[in-house]
């Protein structure tokens, strides 16, 4: 069984965080049965204009935090969510997560002093932090270190 299993079901309160938080479509659970599984190293998801892709990774990426804290311990680690540029990484990502990621969850930093741009859970959560980048040099990122790398609109990224 999955360490994602754990979390995927409630959160501490019970809560079922892919039905009532995240709010997956049954198209998005169908990916992150194949993400929980275990056997996939990557996963990629396309479709239509609207078919929730970039929803996906955003709450995904909270919800790995959470999962890397709950059954881990990992505390205080990042994760990357990266487009081609930030007028990309605005229209897709950063404009919707003010609004779709509650407030006891964590906040959004345009300039965090150690992560960047990028929303931070609570210590509740393990403190984590989905950091937004570009791909329009990915060798800056040379020697970095994260717990996972997402990317909206691959095939826009050489």
């Amino acid at each position: 069984m999955s360490d994602m299993i754990s979390i995927n079901r409630s959160t501490s309160e019970g809560i079922d965080f892919d039905m009532n938080i995240a709010k997956f479509t049954d198209r998005q659970k169908e990916a992150l049965r194949h993400l929980d599984s275990g056997k996939v190293k990557f996963l990629l998801y396309g479709g239509a204009l609207g078919g929730g892709k970039s929803y996906l990774l955003r709450w995904y990426g909270i919800r790995r935090l959470m999962v890397l804290n709950r059954i881990w311990g990992l505390t205080h680690v990042a994760g990357m969510l990266a487009c081609e540029n930030y007028p990309s990484s605005e229209d897709r990502q950063l404009q919707k997560i003010i609004y779709e990621f509650p407030p006891w969850l964590g906040k959004y930093y345009d300039k965090h002093k150690a992560y960047g741009r990028c929303f931070l859970l609570k210590e509740r959560w393990g403190g984590s932090a989905l950091c937004f980048r570009n791909l329009d040099d990915p060798s800056k990122y040379a020697s970095s270190e994260w717990v996972f790398i997402l990317v909206d609109e691959l095939t826009k990224n050489q």
